[in-house]
């Protein structure tokens, strides 16, 4: 037995000493009620009155119990155990006087019962309303009926008992109507969870579709179209239980408003694609103006101020009304149509065939004659016409390519492109024999035509690709690879594909003045020209690879 300085002071003092034996007789009577408390406690448990406060003063006390042992005095740990086993006790006969008075008065003890169900069983339909806006305030409520109901199952004199067995039937009363509460909230909850999901789905795909709205006055327009509908989604997602009902019932008709944008934003982004097209009709408009300054020319003036007048109109009803302004469009390109083959035919042909025939006669080997020969007189003469006309409506320096030159680029934005890239990719399908000779001139020609044109600005250009032998081989990143045929990339417009692929590019000509397809704003990258794979992302969508390569 170890000695401490206490112990050897009240010894020399002639005190009494405080064996261990003693200290665990005391330890063992504490333990005792403690025990004796927690069975009087279980009691009150059953019957579903537990006492939280008492449960609480036990664990104090059997806190208590491990520090007082914890001491190096036994007389300290005697004392301090004393203490413990008499709080103990104190509340073992507070919890027993509840448990009694609970369960030795049947009326009592029934309608606690009755109580308690009706709460445990609102407890479960509280548990099955998953939105947490909606389940809190439940909660409390039950919360507060709980506190009512404990309050009323221990009362511990003969009033109160006489008010509980009033009052308890109340309780439970209020626990069913509570019950029948949530049932309204569990269903209002998934109502608005299924709502929700729809219209945030349709949300999406009107925030996708506005990304493709190119014109400014659209893009204003379509941003204060969207920014209402998100407050109003936002509104129904954070409606409390007073409101979500209404906001509910207000759920169809933004369904419907969303609806109702979403085909406003769809005539923005269709008449955005002719952004091109109007483009073109504008800038034919100023040159017909100025051609009509000359004598024998002036009848294209009046034709030409109309479609200008047409063309404003289109402009000015296009963020209002853009499916009608989309339907007037059309009535200006048959307008356009009209001048443009009159244009063609009275003012550019004899000039324009003139000088083809002089170019053939002063180098029978150049562009132009190349060009017949593959294509035919007739169809030369044709494609040198269309494509001279748009140059000319999109103000193109006629300098900076000849007829023979520019065709050969237009060659290739028509159908043309499949047999001009099948003979340099080496596809079996590739025609032989003469057909073979003529689709070599042109793939040359059209080469050499792009030499002479300016690089296309540093910028994005983007092409679609559907898959391929070899696709994912050369879409590796970090991989150089080398385009055996001409490469087609487009700003702004984009063809589908599996594999969409974004070019930071330094050599690409932008042919958009000189194509069949001006609308697709075509960026061309000649045969031979290298790339570097900088990026690529398998997004796990179906048909969706994202690369991104660079010109070396």
């Amino acid at each position: 037995m170890s000695v401490t300085l206490d112990r050897f002071k009240r010894v020399l003092s002639g005190g009494t000493v405080v064996s261990d034996k003693l200290v665990t007789v005391r330890n063992d009577k504490v333990g005792a009620a403690l025990a004796e408390l927690k069975n009087e406690l279980d009691r009150l448990s059953d019957a579903g009155m537990a006492n939280t406060t008492l449960e609480a003063r036990r664990q104090t006390l059997i806190q208590a119990r491990i520090a007082a042992l914890r001491q190096t005095d036994n007389q300290a740990k005697c004392d301090a155990l004393e203490r413990i086993k008499d709080a103990a006790r104190a509340a073992v006969i507070e919890a027993r006087k509840q448990a009694d008075q609970l369960l030795g008065n049947p009326e009592l003890k029934d309608k606690a019962d009755a109580a308690l169900a009706a709460c445990n069983d609102t407890a479960a339909e509280i548990a099955l309303v998953s939105d947490p806006l909606l389940r809190a305030p439940l909660e409390r409520a039950l919360a507060d009926l709980q506190n009512l109901r404990l309050t009323h199952s221990t009362a511990d004199n003969s009033g109160a008992v006489q008010k509980a067995i009033v009052e308890l039937p109340k309780v439970t009363t209020a626990a069913i109507l509570l019950a029948v509460r949530a049932g309204t909230a569990a269903r209002l909850a998934t109502d608005r969870a299924k709502r929700l999901g729809e219209i945030d789905t349709q949300l999406a795909d009107l925030r996708t579709l506005a990304l493709q709205v190119v014109d400014d006055p659209m893009v204003r327009a379509t941003n204060k179209l969207l920014a209402p509908l998100g407050q109003r989604r936002d509104l129904l997602a954070t409606a409390g239980p007073d409101k979500v009902a209404g906001a509910l019932d207000g759920a169809d008709a933004l369904a419907d408003d969303i609806a109702t944008a979403s085909d406003r934003v769809t005539a923005y982004v269709n008449y955005g694609k002719r952004k091109v097209e109007r483009t073109m009709i504008l800038g034919a408009a100023q040159g017909y103006l100025a051609a009509a300054k000359k004598p024998g020319q002036e009848w294209l003036k009046k034709d030409t101020e109309a479609m200008q007048k047409g063309l404003a109109a289109v402009q000015k009803m296009s963020v209002a009304d853009p499916a009608g302004a989309l339907t007037a469009l059309n009535d200006v390109k048959k307008q356009y149509d009209n001048l443009k083959a009159s244009y063609v035919d009275r003012v550019l042909k004899g000039p324009l065939l003139g000088k083809i025939d002089q170019l053939i006669k002063d180098n029978p080997d150049g562009p132009e004659a190349q060009m017949v020969d593959a294509l035919s007189a007739p169809e030369f003469e044709r494609r040198a016409l269309e494509v001279a006309h748009t140059q000319f409506a999109f103000g193109m320096d006629p300098t900076l390519l000849s007829p023979g030159e520019a065709v050969a680029v237009y060659t290739y934005t028509s159908n043309d492109y499949s047999e001009m890239n099948g003979l340099l990719l080496g596809l079996p399908s590739t025609a032989s024999g003469e057909q073979m000779r003529k689709t070599k001139i042109k793939n040359d020609q059209a080469t050499a035509a792009l030499t002479k044109l300016p690089n296309y600005p540093a910028g994005i250009t983007k092409r679609g690709e559907q898959p391929w032998p070899g696709a994912d081989a050369q879409y590796t990143q970090d991989k150089v690879f080398t385009v055996k045929a001409f490469w087609s990339t487009g700003v702004g417009f984009n063809f589908p594909g599996a594999y969409q692929i974004s070019i930071k590019g330094k050599t690409g000509k932008n042919v958009m003045t000189m194509s069949n397809f001006p609308k697709e704003s075509e960026v061309l990258f000649a045969p031979g020209t290298q790339f570097k794979v900088l990026s690529r992302d398998d997004t796990g969508a179906p048909n969706k690879i994202l690369v991104v390569v660079e010109e070396v």
